[in-house]
């Protein structure tokens, strides 16, 4: 059991820095991402505009 506790504490200790190594590749591609999305909602109609 202890070899567990050691292993969540390492885990939990390094999270934090991987996650902060991780972020320069995973950034670029979330703000592309949501830049088509928000693109591709931008120009579709709403579903209260359409008129008869």
């Amino acid at each position: 059991m202890s070899r567990l506790a050691a292993l969540l504490v390492l885990t939990a200790a390094f999270a934090p820095a991987a996650v902060l190594g991780a972020l320069p590749v995973v950034a670029p591609v979330v703000v592309v991402l949501l830049g088509l999305v928000l693109a591709m909602t931008a120009f579709e109609p709403a579903p209260g505009d359409h008129r008869p």
